[in-house]
């Protein structure tokens, strides 16, 4: 196999007279994607050095550790600038790579709820972001598979079902402990 890439990458390199050739050339990995090193996209590049001495790997990462380390505060602050200026990007890429839900879907849903929290009915606007709720039945992890989706929910409701959906038998008793406090209250003559 190397022998072939490296057979492929002398005759894209070097043209018919031997000469090296560099003008706008493809990976031979990704065509799509411009040449980096050795016929290879950058990533592709990347990988391969990686691979061949793993200790490069740990290198690099201390490398970045300690450029983010004397440069915290620049790279917070870029990042910053970026979060707000992509919110709609951020937030479309969350809600894909986590529930499967395409912006559209998102749209349609929390129209069909008119806006509101599926539970409480308060209307889902503002800095909080409406929670996805979907059943961890189907999906266990913090990731879903888009087609179990129940609906958008506020933080509060999301919170609160989360909880009774861990603990099913905390309702009832909830409901009982109560109407426990408030029989004691009416008896003492508090209410």
């Amino acid at each position: 196999m190397e022998a072939v890439i490296e057979d492929q990458l002398s005759a894209r390199l070097h043209g018919d007279d031997g000469k090296f050739v560099a003008k706008n050339r493809k990976a031979l990995c990704h065509p799509d994607r411009r040449h980096y090193a050795k016929g290879l996209c950058r990533k592709c590049w990347h990988l391969l050095r990686l691979s061949l001495k793993p200790e490069l790997g740990e290198a690099i990462r201390v490398r970045h550790a300690d450029y983010f380390q004397r440069n915290k505060r620049k790279i917070s602050a870029r990042n910053r600038k970026w979060m707000r200026a992509n919110q709609g990007k951020n937030r479309i890429y969350h809600l894909k790579s986590k529930y499967g839900l395409s912006a559209d879907r998102f749209t349609k849903i929390l129209q069909e709820q008119g806006g509101c929290c599926s539970i409480c009915r308060r209307t889902l606007h503002g800095r909080q972001a409406p929670c996805v709720d979907h059943d961890h039945r189907c999906c266990p992890g913090r990731k879903s598979c888009g087609r179990c989706i129940r609906g958008l929910l506020c933080k509060t409701c999301n919170s609160h079902l989360g909880w009774l959906e861990s603990g099913r038998w905390i309702l009832p008793r909830a409901i009982e402990y109560l109407a426990a406090a408030r029989a004691a209250l009416r008896h003492s003559g508090g209410m």
